[in-house]
C-alpha cells in the first residue's frame, strides 16, 4: 500500500474530501481559506492570493510612502455631509474649473504662497470679478485649514499670501415706497410673489420651496420650514434651510391674507383647466408652464427684471425684495431685532450692515428730527 502523502502545515483535508489552504491575513478571522480538490490545487490557490495580497500591500505601502496630492486632498476633503447640496456643488465646482487645474498635481504639503497668489492673478487675467476672486479664496482657506488643523500638513500657506481678493461691497439698492406701489398694484400672474418677498423679506429659495400647508391663514403666519434647490432646470429637491435660525413663523397683515387668499382660489382655477398639473402642493408655481412644478430661480429673476423694464423701474433682483422689506421697517420704525428675525439672520450685524438700507425719506426725516430737538431746548 502506498504510502500517505504528508501534507504541508498550511494545508488540510476536510471532511467532504477537499484539500483547505490557509492563509493567515489581518482582520476579524486572522485567515484566508483557499480551497481544492487536491493538495496541489489549494496550494496554487494559496500562492496566487498570496502573490495578489502582497502586491495590494505594496500598492498601499508606495501610495502611503507617496506624499498626496493637492487634488487627492481635494477629492477627500470636498464632500461635507454638514453642508448644503447646493454648497458642497459649489465647493466642487470651483475646484474643478479654477483651483485644480493649477495646482492638482502638485503635492499637498508643497504648495507655496506663490502657488496661491498665480491662481489669482491668472483668474484675475481671465477675466473674473472680485466676487469670483472670493469664493476660490474661501474654498481654498478652508481646504489648507483643514489640513492644517489635523497637523497633515506642515503649515498653511494661505497665512502667507501678500494679498488676497477682497468682495466690493455692493450698497443695497430696495425699492423706493412709489415703486413698490407701483410693482405691486400691476396685477400680474407673478404680483402674489412679489407681494409676499417685499411683505415678508423671506430668500428667493424660500419662496419658491413655500407650500400651501406653510400658510395658516387661521393664525395670519407664514412658516418658514424648507427651501427648493435646482440641481438642473428640471431636478429638484426640498432642501433644509440655510441656518438654524432661518426656520420662523411670520405674520400676515390684511393685504399679504388677501393677496394669497385670492391667489389660491386662482390657482385652483388654473389647476382645473391644466391638461397635466404635478400637485407638489407649492404656492408659486411656474405660472408660465402651468403645470405645478416650482419656478426656478434664474427664470423668477428674469421675470421680475422684464415687468421692472415695463414698468420704467430700475433693473433689480428678486433679493433686492429683500432689501427693500428692510429698509422699508428701518424706515417704519420696526427695530432691527424684529427684522433680524423676521428675515432669518443669524446675526444682527447682517441685518445692520447689509440690508437695511436707507432711503432719501429717512434722511430727510433725521434732519427734520435733530431740528426740532435743537430748536425745541433753544
Amino acid at each position: 500500500m502506498p504510502r500517505k502523502k504528508k501534507l504541508a502545515q498550511s494545508i488540510s483535508q476536510r471532511k467532504d474530501g477537499r484539500y483547505a489552504a490557509t492563509f493567515p491575513v489581518e482582520g476579524k478571522s486572522g485567515r484566508k481559506i483557499l480551497y481544492g480538490k487536491t493538495p496541489e490545487e489549494a496550494e496554487a490557490a494559496m500562492e496566487s492570493y498570496k502573490e495578489a495580497w502582497e502586491e495590494a500591500r505594496n500598492e498601499v505601502e508606495a501610495k502611503a510612502a507617496r506624499p498626496i496630492t493637492t487634488k487627492e486632498a481635494a477629492d477627500e476633503w470636498c464632500f461635507d455631509p454638514d453642508l448644503s447640496y447646493n454648497t458642497n456643488r459649489k465647493r466642487r465646482w470651483l475646484l474643478d474649473l479654477y483651483i485644480l487645474p493649477r495646482i492638482g498635481e502638485i503635492p499637498f504639503e508643497a504648495v507655496q504662497p506663490e502657488d496661491i497668489s498665480a491662481i489669482y492673478k491668472a483668474l484675475r487675467e481671465k477675466g473674473l470679478g472680485a466676487s469670483s476672486l472670493v469664493l476660490v479664496r474661501s474654498v481654498l482657506s478652508s481646504l489648507f485649514r483643514t489640513y492644517y488643523k489635523a497637523r497633515k500638513i506642515p503649515s498653511n500657506p494661505m497665512d502667507f499670501v501678500l494679498k488676497h481678493p477682497s468682495p466690493k461691497r455692493h450698497k443695497p439698492n430696495p425699492l423706493s415706497v412709489t415703486e413698490v406701489n407701483k410693482l405691486l398694484s400691476n396685477n400680474t400672474s407673478y404680483t402674489p410673489l412679489w407681494t409676499t418677498m417685499v411683505y415678508t423679506g423671506i430668500r428667493t429659495s424660500e419662496a419658491i420651496g413655500l407650500k400651501w400647508e406653510n400658510i395658516k391663514f387661521e393664525e395670519n403666519t407664514i412658516e418658514i420650514r424648507q427651501q427648493i434647490i435646482h440641481k438642473t432646470s428640471e431636478d429638484f429637491v426640498f432642501a433644509p434651510l440655510k441656518t438654524w435660525s432661518s426656520e420662523r413663523d411670520i405674520k400676515m397683515n390684511s393685504t399679504l391674507r388677501n393677496t394669497l387668499l385670492a391667489h389660491r382660489q386662482a390657482q385652483l382655477e388654473r389647476r382645473m383647466e391644466a391638461p397635466i398639473w404635478e400637485d407638489w402642493g407649492i404656492v408659486f408655481p411656474n405660472e408660465w408652464a402651468n403645470n405645478g412644478r416650482p419656478i426656478h430661480k434664474n427664470n423668477m429673476s428674469k421675470y421680475l427684471q422684464n415687468e421692472l423694464k415695463k414698468l420704467g423701474i430700475e433693473r433689480r433682483s428678486p433679493r433686492h425684495l429683500r432689501h427693500t422689506f428692510a429698509s422699508m421697517n428701518a424706515a417704519a420704525g420696526v427695530s432691527a431685532k424684529v427684522t433680524q428675525e423676521k428675515m432669518g439672520h443669524s446675526s444682527i450685524k447682517t441685518t445692520l450692515d447689509v440690508y437695511s438700507a436707507t432711503t432719501p425719506t429717512m434722511h430727510e426725516d433725521a434732519a427734520d428730527s435733530l431740528e426740532n430737538f435743537i430748536q425745541q431746548r433753544a
